[in-house]
Parts: structure tokens; sequence; C-alpha cells
């Protein structure tokens, strides 16, 4: 019996030994940070691909996700067709989560369904909200905006912006002059920068590489392969027009980015949300 636990001993010894010798000493935990949750969704106004308006299906879809700020494309602020839809959005959070939620809206049309925008919800206090027009040129469909807020977590002070860029006529020239205005605006702050929102651009067009000149693309700092990660459409996802842009920085970094793709988010919704955690340091 001796000898069998001098035999044991010394086969640990050994792997121990070759153990070391190919992964070095063990390394430390690293230190715990802060996590920030963050969300995007082109929520459509709550209309479905059954063709049914069901803002409840959103508010399930985003409160699985227990993001702490949430950028929305294509919601009404208030009108008679849809009511307030972002108001209505911030109560459910509220309830399902027994926290307060705050909510700002960025108007930029006005038709007769109400006033239809961005709008973003947060978790934390909103200091400052300010939403501005982007710069449209006379083939546009319509008037495109950007909304900007500044939150605390902590003592970490957070810009961050919802978007969502021109789609038709000559499109490609009007998404680029957004992201300039964008960047430009992103100088005037300091703190986090997080810019969100449905770009309405692929990977490689234009007014994303000027994006990228300045900010990580979160799910290519992820995952590594830009051509991935779609989100539009919900039902058959093909091309990847809904993102999330980041100032990486020693106390910011880019922890995980996914798309959600179960049951609920190919009917609540003709887009995928992009869900991004990042690391606060």
């Amino acid at each position: 019996m001796k000898q069998w636990k001098k035999i044991l001993a010394s086969c640990v010894g050994l792997m121990l030994v070759s153990v070391l010798a190919v992964g070095g000493s063990p390394k430390k935990a690293p230190k715990p940070g802060t996590s920030l949750r963050v969300m995007t969704y082109n929520i459509h106004h709550g209309a479905g691909t059954d063709g049914k308006l069901d803002l409840d299906r959103i508010f399930q879809v985003i409160a699985r996700e227990k993001p702490e700020l949430l950028s929305l494309n294509e919601v009404y602020g208030e009108g008679p067709a849809y009511g307030n839809q972002v108001e209505t959005l911030r109560a459910l959070l509220e309830k399902k989560t027994g926290k307060k939620w705050f909510a700002v809206f960025g108007k930029n049309l006005e038709i007769p369904n109400g006033h239809y925008g961005n709008a973003i919800l947060s978790r934390y206090p909103i200091l400052k909200q300010e939403n501005r027009w982007m710069t449209r040129i006379p083939e546009s469909n319509e008037q495109r905006g950007c909304l900007k807020t500044q939150v605390k977590k902590g003592k970490l002070l957070i810009n961050f912006y919802t978007t969502h860029l021109a789609y038709q006529g000559e499109s490609t020239t009007e998404r680029s002059y957004s992201v300039t205005s964008i960047l430009n605006w992103m100088k005037e702050s300091p703190g986090f920068h997080l810019v969100a929102g449905d770009f309405n651009a692929k990977y490689n067009e234009d007014a994303i590489i000027s994006m990228k000149s300045s900010c990580r693309d979160a799910w290519e700092r992820v995952n590594k392969s830009p051509d991935k990660g779609f989100s539009f459409s919900a039902t058959q996802p093909k091309v990847r027009i809904d993102y999330q842009f980041a100032r990486e920085t020693s106390t910011l970094s880019i922890s995980t980015c996914y798309v959600p793709g179960d049951k609920m988010v190919t009917l609540a919704s003709d887009h995928r949300p992009v869900v991004v955690e990042y690391r606060l340091r």
C-alpha cells in the first residue's frame, strides 16, 4: 500500500510539473468590474411579422434581455393611432423590474398617426438630452435624427446616442453626412460614448467604415467576423444593419455582443435586436 502511495505521489508531481511547463504559473482571477448591458432595437412601432400590432411582444423581448440602457427606433412618442409607446414601455419595465426607469423621445416626423422617431430608456437618471436632425438630401423619403442622452452609472458619465439613418433615395450619401455629424457631436462631450441604432448600411459601406475609424463595432470586436450578426429581417436575417459602436478606453471595453433570434423575436418586429455587455473599470 505504501509503495502505491509513493507511485501516486510521483505521478501527481509529474503532472504538476508538466502543467507548469506548458501554461506557466496559474493566472490570478481578474478583478471584478462594473458591467453595462445595452440593447438596440428597431421595434417597427410594435407591428409584428404576422401583421399584428402588439407592443407587449416588444416588451417581452426587451425584458428578457435585461438591458440597463435601451435604444429604440421606429417608435411613436404620442399620437391618436398608437399613443405614447415610449411611456408605455417605460411603465412596463418599471412594473417588471420594480425599479425606476427614465425615458426620452426624439421626434423626427409629425404625421397623422402621431410623432415618430427614436427613443432612449435608461435605468439611470438622464442628466441631459438633445435631439438633432440629420442633414437631409432632396431624394430622401423622410427626416432622420439622432437622440443623445447623458447618464451616470456610479461615477461614470456615459454619452448614449440612438439613430436611424436614411434608407431610400441617394441614401448612401445622406448616411455618410449623418455619420460625420454624429462623430463631430461626440467631440463636444467628455466621458464614454456609445452609439446605437439602425444604420441601414452594411458593414462595408462608407458610413460604417467612417464610424469604425473612430469607434469599435461591438459585433466585430467580439465575434471577429463582420459579415455575420444579421439583424434584418427578423424571420430571414441576411444582412447586418443594426449596430452598437463604442470608443474603447482603458476603462471601457466590449465584453459580449449577440443577436437574439428566438420565436418571439421573429414575431415582435421586422428587425432583431442587438445586445452588448460593456465592461467598465
